[in-house]
């Protein structure tokens, strides 16, 4: 670990959320709050938890996941993702687009 007087200079440049968004977004998400908020079930996220996909804070017996690694999950998800070439591979010619070309 680097020196920890070299951390109070950039404590200063950290934006702090203020009040109202911290009560309505939590750092931090019980295991099912992040299942629900992925869309998968608590076993899932407890494997990735345990493969080291995601972390979580062990406070006493329960974890909790920060709501940036959720973020950052789906974030890293879409990497490369391209919508355009999505789109073009659900479109496809239909058999009248065929005739119409071949007529």
């Amino acid at each position: 670990m680097g020196d920890p007087r070299s951390l109070s200079g950039q404590r200063d440049n950290l934006s702090l959320r203020d009040a109202s968004s911290t009560a309505k977004d939590p750092l931090v998400l019980s295991v099912a709050k992040a299942a629900q908020s992925l869309g998968v079930s608590d076993d899932l996220v407890y494997e990735l938890i345990e493969r080291g996909q995601l972390p979580c804070l062990r406070l006493g017996r329960r974890k909790l996941i920060p709501r940036r690694a959720i973020e950052l999950l789906v974030e890293n998800a879409m990497d490369g993702f391209d919508p355009e070439a999505a789109l073009d591979s659900l479109v496809r010619p239909t058999i009248w687009d065929e005739m119409e070309v071949s007529g």
